[in-house]
């Protein structure tokens, strides 16, 4: 029965028609009037679009709110992973995190933080806990179905990703004497801390250290190494001695008693800059032993009309060993009642060069006490500890840092030369991974204190003897002034740099302290990969945190939720 049939007039129900026009349609609109039911039907719907948009609308609160919760547990995540692998991370680490997941979801927010960093796995996990409060399911939907509040429950992890590779080139030059160093070996070891965070398969993170100043000491271990050059030093390109053509640096060492210390002179050009394997029928190819030579005698020098402190690094006399026995002069006179008389005869005085280039000199000759050690006489500028290959082994890298020390002066192109061989798969360090090794990453970080410094002397020889011999031998620049070296210097170390980035070696640089010129700032920043892997720390608290943020990026920390 239509609803209409209950509330019709008895008069209109009786089937028939009434007189008249009025009644009838009276009886007609009020039986087809539907007003009634659309007020009922809209009724309905409208609670039940109510109900609907009540829930939609705590939900999408909900859902956002749930959104910005993980965005904060994320980032506290990557906070306080900051600190994995370091000694203070079970603290500072949760610390970090919590802090930084306050600040995030803001001071109303009643949401807590649960933090866990596991160094040995290199993982943190994070997870919040929040209840958000309902606006209309608590209000308007029947009992049985309302709810004050919606659980929202969050967690993050995070986890370390590639393998790596990282050779440290560390500044141990006479400028980083103090504070420095003991700051650069804290930051080191930060560093290495966080890279072996996590990494529990044997060999994942590989680690290397590169001491440099004037020279790299590859250490004695490679003396009888095949990439070593043990030949006679007249097939040199730049023989720092004459009169034998047999003898080697090895074999005038053995003359003179002493036994060399480790360093390495740089290749002649373009093998400086280059990782080309040593090969024995190339000779500019091969590493070389450093020799210092024996200078002039003092005699020898203020004939030659230069001062005696010209040449320190006089360490036997220019007439000793073998070499004939040379004409006697007078080389003092005295005057008395007017007569001149010789006082003191001595040997004739000869060129200075003919003096420093004399092998006969060497032969059973004993070296002054006073050049004893491993980095005065014909070890000198010496001075650095010996590169420590890739290695796997966290405390004894930790070991090799702290034996760092400061003395000398600066060759960034040398340490950057060595730390890509430290990193190459080829002699003469082989511990590298092949290039080709998609799931590897080669890192390099050089972190120096100063500018490239070629130290000169107005002598004949132009400068020290370094890795690049003495500056009149011309390897570096036909000009000898303090700049021309040294912009050749700034030439090699670019060089080298590209050529290693050709290679796919990420480099990071360090410009630690006040000291580096604008032109050493460019340097380093030509020198890294890009201008955000170029990095400058001002002071030492600075230089440990730069080596941990490197750290942790080269350590790939990712969110996995």
């Amino acid at each position: 029965m239509r609803l209409a049939d209950q509330t019709t007039p008895a008069r209109c129900r009786s089937g028939r028609p009434l007189a008249g026009r009025g009644p009838g349609r009276v009886c007609r609109n009020f039986v087809n009037d539907e007003r009634g039911v659309t007020a009922v039907v809209f009724s309905i719907l409208f609670a039940v679009l109510f109900f609907i948009v009540a829930i939609a609308v705590d939900y999408i609160g909900a859902t956002r709110e749930r959104q910005r919760q993980q965005a904060a547990v994320d980032a506290a995540a990557l906070a306080g992973s900051h600190y994995l692998g370091l000694a203070d991370q079970d603290t500072a680490g949760p610390e970090a995190a919590r802090k930084f997941f306050q600040e995030n979801m803001g001071p109303g927010s009643t949401a807590e933080l649960d933090v866990q960093l596991d160094g040995d796995a290199g993982t943190i996990e994070a997870s919040s806990d929040n209840k958000y409060l309902t606006r209309l399911l608590k209000a308007i939907v029947p009992v049985h179905l309302r709810r004050d509040h919606i659980d929202l429950n969050v967690r993050a992890t995070v986890v370390k990703g590639d393998r790596v590779e990282v050779a440290m080139a560390l500044d141990n030059s006479g400028s980083m004497a103090g504070t420095k160093i003991d700051a650069l070996k804290q930051a080191a070891k930060d560093a290495v801390s966080i890279l072996f965070s996590g990494s529990d398969i044997a060999g994942d993170v590989k680690v290397g250290l590169v001491p440099f100043a004037a020279s790299v000491k590859v250490g004695t271990a490679y003396q009888t190494a095949n990439w070593l050059y043990k030949g006679p030093e007249a097939a040199l390109s730049y023989p720092l001695f004459t009169g034998s053509s047999t003898q080697s640096r090895f074999d005038v060492l053995s003359q003179i008693g002493r036994s060399w210390a480790g360093c390495v002179e740089a290749r002649p050009a373009p093998y400086d800059s280059s990782d080309a394997p040593a090969d024995a029928d190339r000779v500019d190819s091969m590493f070389v032993p450093m020799f210092a030579p024996d200078e002039p005698d003092d005699a020898n020098a203020t004939n030659a009309g230069y001062r005696d402190d010209d040449y320190p690094n006089n360490y036997i006399s220019d007439y000793g060993g073998t070499c004939p026995t040379p004409e006697q002069v007078c080389v003092s006179w005295r005057t008395r009642n007017g007569v001149k008389s010789c006082r003191t005869y001595g040997p004739a005085p000869m060129p200075v060069a003919d003096a420093q280039n004399r092998a006969c000199k060497y032969s059973e000759a004993s070296p002054s006490t006073s050049f004893e050690g491993p980095a005065s006489g014909p070890n000198q500028s010496c001075t650095t500890p010996a590169v420590t290959p890739l290695a796997s082994d966290q405390a004894l890298l930790g070991t090799r840092i702290d034996a760092l020390v400061a003395s000398g002066n600066t060759n960034i192109a040398e340490g950057a030369a060595w730390a890509w061989r430290v990193l190459s798969p080829t002699a003469p360090f082989t511990e590298g991974r092949p290039y080709n090794d998609r799931s590897n990453k080669k890192i390099m970080i050089v972190m120096t204190d100063g500018d490239n410094m070629f130290a000169t002397r107005s002598t004949h020889n132009a400068s020290v003897y370094a890795a690049y011999g003495y500056g009149a031998q011309n390897r570096l620049s036909g000009t000898h002034s303090l700049s021309a070296l040294n912009a050749a210097l700034n030439a090699r170390t670019l060089s080298v740099c590209s050529n290693a980035k050709e290679d796919g070696i990420t480099i990071y640089t360090i410009a630690f302290g006040t000291e580096i010129s604008g032109t050493g700032l460019q340097l380093l920043e030509d020198c890294a990969t890009s201008e955000r892997h170029a990095y400058i720390a001002s002071d030492e608290t600075s230089l440990i945190n730069t080596f941990q943020d490197i750290a942790r990026e080269i350590s790939r920390l990712r969110v996995a939720m």
